[in-house]
C-alpha cells in the first residue's frame, strides 16, 4: 500500500542536495556537444551492454551530452579491446585504438577557447613502448597534443606534451608528471588558457598541488593551438595500459576555473577504479 501525503504549501527546502548524473559536470546548462564531454566506461551511460568485450563499431556515448556518441575500438577490426566492469577499466592495444568521438571536432570545438581535461588512466610499468592517449599531430601549420608515457628504462617518463612543429615524436612545452606509480590508476589533469596572447598549459596528477604555466608557443598557427584537426581523439597502448574515465570542459563557456573541475572529477573518481 502506498501512503501518499499533501503538503500544506509549496516545496521549496532550498538545503536539499540536487541529483545531477554526474557531479563533475557545471549547473550550467548545456550549449554545444563541445563544450563538455564526459566517457565513464563504469557507467551504463557510457557503456550500455557494460560487456567484457569491445567489438570495432561498438559506440560510446558521452554523460554530459547523451546525443554525442563516441566510436568504439576506431575502424580497424583486429585490435583487441577489453572491459572490466569490476573496476571499470578498458584496456586496449594496437592502432588505432580506441576513439572516443564520432566526428573529430566533437570535443575540441573551438580552439581558442580555455580547455580543462581530467582523465584516469593506469600505465605499464615494463613496456619499451610508448603508451598514448593522442589527439592531433605535430606539423608546422597545426599545434597538437599528445599523452604519453614510456615504460622500460623509463618508467616515471609521463608526459603530457605539445608535439613539436613538425614531428608529431619529438616533446615541446610538456607537462611533466612526478611521482606517478605505473601499473595503477592515476587521475591527470591538464589546463591551457591564453595570456597576454600566449598560450600556457599546467597539470595535476591526482589531488596533488597543480604545478605552474609553462608556454605552449611554437608553430604557425595562429591561435597557437590547434585542437580540432582532423583527428579524432585516440586511445592505444603498445602493452598494457587501462583507461577509465575521461572529462573534458570549455571553461570559456562554463565560466568555471580548472581547480573547480579538478576537484569535482578526483571527489567523483577516487577510489572507484582500484
Amino acid at each position: 500500500m502506498t501512503l501518499i501525503t499533501r503538503l500544506s504549501t509549496a516545496f521549496t527546502d532550498a538545503t536539499l542536495p540536487i541529483l545531477r548524473k554526474d557531479p563533475v559536470l557545471p549547473s550550467t546548462a548545456l550549449t554545444g556537444a563541445g563544450d563538455r564531454v564526459l566517457y565513464d566506461w563504469k557507467n551504463i551511460g557510457t557503456w550500455p551492454s557494460q560487456a567484457g568485450t569491445i567489438n570495432a563499431g561498438d559506440t560510446f556515448f558521452s554523460l554530459a551530452d547523451p546525443n554525442v556518441a563516441g566510436v568504439g575500438d576506431g575502424v580497424d577490426a583486429n585490435i583487441a579491446a577489453t572491459y572490466d566492469s569490476a573496476t571499470g577499466r578498458v584496456s586496449t592495444d594496437t592502432f588505432p585504438g580506441l576513439e572516443i568521438e564520432d566526428n573529430y571536432d566533437d570535443i575540441f570545438s573551438d580552439p581558442t577557447a580555455d580547455y580543462v581535461v581530467s582523465f584516469w588512466m593506469s600505465f605499464d610499468s615494463t613496456s619499451a613502448f610508448p603508451q598514448v592517449s593522442k589527439k592531433g599531430i605535430g606539423d608546422l601549420n597545426s599545434n597538437t597534443f599528445s599523452f604519453v608515457v614510456y615504460g622500460g628504462s623509463n618508467t616515471t617518463a609521463v608526459n603530457w606534451y605539445q608535439p613539436a612543429a613538425g614531428d608529431p615524436d619529438a616533446k615541446s612545452n610538456a607537462v611533466n608528471f612526478s611521482s606517478v606509480t605505473l601499473g595503477t590508476m592515476n587521475r591527470y589533469g591538464v589546463h591551457w588558457t591564453k595570456s597576454s596572447g600566449s598560450w600556457q598549459i599546467r597539470g595535476v596528477l591526482n589531488d596533488n598541488t597543480p604545478g605552474s604555466y609553462g608556454s605552449m608557443s611554437h608553430g604557425t598557427d595562429a591561435n597557437g593551438i590547434q585542437l580540432n584537426s582532423a583527428w579524432n581523439w585516440q586511445f592505444r597502448a603498445e602493452s598494457t595500459a587501462d583507461i577509465a574515465r575521461i572529462y573534458v570542459e570549455n571553461l570559456s563557456v562554463s565560466g568555471r576555473t580548472a581547480e573547480q573541475v579538478w576537484d569535482a572529477d578526483w571527489a567523483r573518481g577516487n577510489g572507484r577504479y582500484s
